[in-house]
């Protein structure tokens, strides 16, 4: 399973200000792909980096 976050900050526009989360997960076959993509609401507009990688 992959989880890939992506924020969209437009200087001018405030409602163009989001966070994209987008989970995919691939079967142990290989054949079939299931994907979530959900908007995040933000009011920052500085990029917000996330991470459950283990530092």
């Amino acid at each position: 399973m992959a989880i890939l976050y992506h924020e969209f900050v437009h200087p001018e526009l405030k409602y163009l200000n989001f966070m994209v989360k987008l989970t995919i997960g691939i079967k142990s076959d290989g054949k079939h792909v299931q994907y979530c993509v959900n908007k995040i609401e933000t009011q920052n507009k500085k990029p917000i980096v996330s991470s459950d990688y283990p530092t």
